[in-house]
């Protein structure tokens, strides 16, 4: 029942609730089954220790306070609720700093949560979907309509441990309705700078071909070509549009396949760092079957495959990062089988050792033994384990297989698609649950369950030019009628910068569930299996870890869709944390990026433990990578003062930055090759 059947006697209602929530703009869940969908047992806990109370998620009392948690280095958010009953108001909020008993500072930013609605896939009332910067703007206040706003905190990886207090005031212009205070928990734990889990999405141009992708230039105003590029006129603003995107993205924990597609021709030397960057975890070589015409790639598509292996085959930092993403659900047919064959003995030779991925959703068992030798990243759609409605056998099969990560060596990385909105995904809506975070983050539950690596997910930024603002796409056409493919929105359209994507709630829910995936990982290393296993059960209600249901909600009792449940584990899971030595074993100070007259470089430390990694940045001494004999030039003159280095015949006081030329902190035979390989990109 909603509240606009039952109204209520309060003037208005206040609320502060788990960042899962997903409000509707005149509806609001009241005395669901058994009152766990009340909005009322989605509100923050009034301290640490509700947590643990039985009674805490089934307590429909409005909490005069809230309390959340969130380790160093992690983004945590919460809604503010404000629900009209009385009167419009000029609404406006504020939150005053989150300081501890030091004064030291818990930065935070603050949106208003714009509502959106999806027309033809049975949505009752527009739902909060995009987050716009607030800075204390006037809100006109609605009677029986909801106003939602979004605080976000962001704790550094140095966070001084220990609570952070602050108010959350509402204002009727400038004068005060009421408040309420928040107290926010920084564990003494910090997550990694590069998450474990690898989430990967497509933006501009992606491998799948849509070609909608590109709307970003147009919807922020640029002229677009026929060919879907930007005019000549527009290029340096699309170039700054692009990188905003990404660096959106990275923000938030997500890989594009593609680093900017124009970096690698206009500087190089930024490409390599920007692959290096410790938040991307993978990045596209962008050659794929369409460009592999008579037996054998284009010259235009060997130019890139040169270009992309000069600079990152012999850097260990780059070289498992690199893959190609050659087809697209291929089905097995004879001549795919041909072409996938033709095209990986060609790449063996072009690149050895490659790495490869291409998504499908047929038979698990064929494909895989089909992709044997050519296809080495694994990443079927998430329907080859869902068994709701046939072959529970043979689904099983595939989901202990693809568990079973001893028995494939042949596998480098293994990945999932989302196949359905009930199995997780960042679908907009689905009917009847109002707790949709819970089944953004869902996937990253499942990926520690299922020993897998990441996720993929087609695009990211999917919106037709003529899109009608503050409406998803219909599910006709493209499949976007539940939002798959759009987490951002060109900022332009809010009068923002359109150097700066609006983030979607469903964006920054996903961003939790790869928080989520870190705090499993990190209590897979530093805590004790008996108690993780007892912490993650408050969430997925039962051990099925070796059984295909557990990955699907169809199943009741397999997992806790519910914010209250999933908030419980991951509090737990933070305590034991806090509680721990999470003291990491890290390796020495590697050059990854050396730097040059015009860059930093970069140096990368790893844990030898866990593979969590750390960077800094490294200053430029006035060398040039190369310039062995200090002459101001890089040629054939250099390889033999190398040489002569080598051998010990002769030492010029160069630098070991100029003749370090691969980055391995070495001088050896080996930068003698890629020395020689640099003068010829150069000539």
């Amino acid at each position: 029942m909603y509240a606009d059947d039952e109204p209520e006697p309060d003037p208005y209602l206040f609320y502060l609730l788990f960042n899962d929530y997903q409000a509707c703009e005149s509806k609001v869940p009241l005395r669901e089954w058994n009152g766990i969908d009340d909005i009322k047992c989605q509100q923050l806990p009034i301290n640490e220790n509700a947590f643990m109370l039985s009674s805490f998620y089934l307590n429909r009392t409005e909490r005069p306070t809230g309390f959340l948690a969130l380790a160093q280095n992690e983004k945590e958010g919460f809604h503010v609720f404000f629900r009209e009953q009385e009167k419009e108001r000029n609404l406006r909020i504020e939150v005053s700093p989150f300081t501890n008993s030091q004064n030291e500072v818990l930065p935070h930013l603050l949106y208003w949560e714009d509502f959106f609605f999806a027309p033809g896939v049975g949505i009752p009332d527009s739902l909060a979907e995009a987050l716009i910067p607030y800075a204390g703007e006037i809100q006109k206040s609605m009677v029986d309509h909801n106003k939602v706003f979004y605080v976000e905190l962001r704790s550094t990886m140095n966070q001084t441990p220990g609570e952070y207090y602050s108010t959350i005031s509402v204002f009727d212009g400038d004068e005060l309705v009421t408040s309420k205070p928040v107290t926010a928990k920084v564990w003494n734990f910090a997550l990694p700078e590069n998450h474990y889990s690898e989430v990967v999405m497509g933006l501009y141009n992606c491998n799948s071909g849509y070609g909608a992708t590109r709307s970003i230039f147009a919807l922020n105003g640029l002229t677009v070509e026929n060919n879907g590029n930007p005019s000549a006129d527009d290029l340096p603003q699309a170039k700054k549009i692009l990188d905003g995107y990404q660096e959106c993205l990275l923000d938030h924990g997500v890989s594009t396949y593609e680093i900017p597609r124009w970096l690698m021709d206009d500087d190089s030397k930024a490409a390599e760092l920007t692959m290096a960057d410790l938040r991307r975890k993978v990045f596209t070589v962008p050659v794929h079957r369409g460009h592999f015409v008579n037996g054998d790639f284009t010259d235009a598509a060997k130019k890139t495959i040169s270009k992309y292996k000069r600079l990152v085959y012999d850097n260990p930092f780059l070289k498992d990062k690199a893959f190609f993403y050659l087809m697209d659900e291929p089905t097995g047919t004879e001549s795919e089988v041909a072409l996938l064959e033709a095209m990986s003995e060609r790449l063996n030779e072009l690149w050895p050792g490659y790495h490869a991925v291409a998504p499908f959703y047929s038979n698990f068992e064929q494909t895989t033994a089909l992709f044997e030798g050519k296809i080495d990243i694994i990443c079927p759609n998430q329907g080859a384990f869902d068994p709701r409605n046939s072959n529970y056998d043979l689904k099983q099969a595939n989901f202990l297989s693809f568990q079973d990560r001893e028995n494939h060596p042949e596998w480098f990385r293994t990945w999932r698609y989302q196949g359905d909105a009930k199995c997780g995904g960042t679908y907009f809506w689905i009917f009847n649950i109002q707790q949709l975070g819970v089944m953004r983050r869902v996937p990253f539950w499942q990926q520690w369950y299922m020993n897998s690596d990441g996720w993929l997910q087609w695009s990211c930024a999917y919106l037709p030019v003529n899109w009608v603002k503050k409406t998803l796409p219909g599910s006709g056409g493209i499949q976007t009628g539940n939002g798959d493919g759009i987490l951002v929105y060109p900022g332009t359209l809010w009068g923002q910068s359109a150097e700066t994507p609006i983030a979607s709630l469903r964006l920054k829910q996903l961003t939790d569930g790869i928080e989520d995936y870190d705090y499993l990982r990190l209590g897979m290393e530093f805590v004790d299996e008996s108690s993780l296993k007892t912490a993650i059960s408050r969430f997925l209600w039962r051990e099925y870890a070796s059984d295909c249901k557990s990955v699907n909600k169809e199943y009741e009792f397999y997992a806790a869709y519910t914010c209250t449940y999933l908030q419980r584990a991951r509090y737990e899971i933070g305590q034991l944390l806090d509680a721990a030595n999470t003291e990491h074993n890290w390796g020495e100070w590697q050059i990854a990026v050396l730097p040059d007259k015009g860059h930093n470089g970069l140096e990368i430390r790893t844990c030898e433990g866990c593979g969590a990694q750390t960077s800094r940045i490294k200053l430029w001494d006035g060398s040039v990578v190369g310039d062995v004999n200090g002459d101001g030039l890089v040629n054939i003159l250099d390889v033999t003062t190398l040489v002569d280095i080598i051998l010990g015949v002769d030492d010029n006081g160069i630098s070991d930055e100029a003749a370090d030329v691969n980055g391995d902190g070495k001088v050896s035979i080996l930068d003698v090759a890629i020395l020689v390989d640099l003068i010829v990109g150069i000539e």
